[in-house]
Order: structure tokens, then sequence, then C-alpha cells
């Protein structure tokens, strides 16, 4: 199942102090070539444990690496009971799970990679694919996104905030992404420096809340309104952003909810 937030969220709640899982976007390079991504985290403070799979297209990137561990005791040995599962790389699926080897509480700086993944470009140029960070209820054994708190019990699915990402062959990817009630375009310009619009189509009449907020969770930006059917369009200034970073524009509705990454210069 493709997971863009885990979780729901009552209309106009805020993001703040939940954990965040995010993998980032990559585009531009050519087929043969090799792209890192990164597995990053916001808000880690106190935890003991994390397991969750990322998926992908095995047709568009290929496994090659992991790098750049974040945590403690982790191993990716193909050899022995590491953090990481493999069986399933040729149908684009890692899992990973780990816990503090001394049962100790872990905080962890914001942004800092859990792990990078190193793929190579397969997929011809134009082609791209998500960067899932998800569960896959469906295998033997089932893997579930689930992250400890200091007393080693599941954070409730309210608490835990999955940022998608994206591998485009050859260009940057511009896709929309398509709900039950709208589809939600890439703003443009982006990257940016005065200003930007963010755009979407409803499909009807419906309250609809736009929100940007940072990688840790905190709002920046927010307009709630009632629109009707047809395509709208919100001018933001550089001026709401307190610095230049990449950041999230959520557009909810009452059946529907997507996140897409804007990138501030």
């Amino acid at each position: 199942m493709f997971f863009i937030l885990v979780g729901f969220f009552i209309f106009g709640t805020s993001l703040s102090a939940q954990v965040t899982l995010m993998a980032n976007d990559a585009g531009g390079m050519q087929p043969g070539e090799t792209v890192e991504i990164d597995i990053t985290v916001a808000n880690f403070t106190d935890l003991v444990s994390v397991q969750f799979a990322v998926r992908w297209d095995p047709e568009v990137v290929e496994y090659s690496d992991l790098k750049n561990f974040g945590l403690s005791g982790l191993s990716n040995s193909m050899t022995n009971n590491g953090n990481f599962g493999f069986a399933q790389l040729d149908e684009g699926k890692l899992r990973f799970s780990w816990s503090d080897p001394l049962g100790e509480l872990v905080t962890l700086p914001d942004n800092t990679a859990l792990f990078t993944i190193v793929f190579e470009l397969v997929g011809n140029i134009g082609d791209q694919t998500s960067i899932e960070i998800t569960e896959c209820l469906d295998d033997v054994p089932p893997i579930e996104i689930e992250i400890g708190d200091e007393n080693g019990n599941p954070l409730p699915d309210d608490q835990i905030i999955i940022i998608n990402g994206n591998v485009s062959i050859g260009q940057i990817s511009t896709s929309e992404t398509e709900t039950k009630d709208f589809t939600l375009f890439q703003n443009n310009p982006n990257p940016f420096d005065k200003e930007t619009n963010i755009r979407f189509s409803l499909k009807n009449h419906t309250d609809t809340h736009l929100s940007i907020y940072d990688y840790t969770g905190k709002v920046v930006f927010e307009k709630i309104a009632t629109l009707g059917s047809g395509d709208h369009s919100v001018k933001v200034s550089r001026n709401v952003f307190p610095s230049a970073g990449t950041y999230f524009y959520r557009l909810k509705t009452e059946n529907s909810d997507s996140i897409r990454k804007l990138i501030v210069q």
C-alpha cells in the first residue's frame, strides 16, 4: 500500500512534535548513473526502536549499496541477521528494523540520515519512481511502520509523518498528485527566491486546508477556505519562510490528503 501520510489527522490539526521519516528527491541524472537517497528523521527524541520498509520501481532504479548509518549497531550484512532484509530487492523492496542494542533512549539531531540507499538508474530518460517509506502487510512475516517510545511501546499512527521521495531520470519531476477530491500540482517556480504558486484542481465544492511546514512539522503558512470545483492557485511569498531549504505543502479536504515538496532559495 502506498502511504503519503501515516495516520488520520483532524481537519486543521498542527503537525508539530511528531516524528518525521523522510526520503529526499533526486532528478536530472542519466541512465547508468547512481543516485543516493537519504532516509532522514526529525523529532527523533527518546526513542528505542524503529522499523519500516522502503519500496521503489525496480524497472527504474536498482539497489546498489547502503551507507551513512546514523544509528548505533547497524549492520547491512547480507550474510547474517543484520538490520536490513534483502530478500526482495528484485521486487524493489528493502526491509529495515532497529532497536538500541543497550536498550537506551536515543535522540538524533533533526535531518539525521538513518541510512542512505545507493541506486543505479536502470530506466530510460523520462522514467521516474517514488521512494516510499511504507509497510508491507502481505509479506511473511509482515512489517509495519513502527517507532518505539521511551517505554518500548509503538507510537500512535498520528504521531508519525511520512514524506516519500522521488527519483526522475533525465529531468526534475513536475508530476501532479491525484486524490479522490483534488489534483495537487508541483508548485511553480520551484526552486524559487521571490514567490511561488501552488495550484490545485478540486473535483467538487469543498472545504480546503492548505499548509506549508518544515521538516520538523513547524507550520509557516496556512490558508483555510471553502472553494468551488475547478482550478485554484495560491501565491506564497518568500517572506513567509524563515530560511532557505526544503519545505512541504499539504492540501487536505474531508476525504483526501496529499503532500508535496517545495524548495526555497
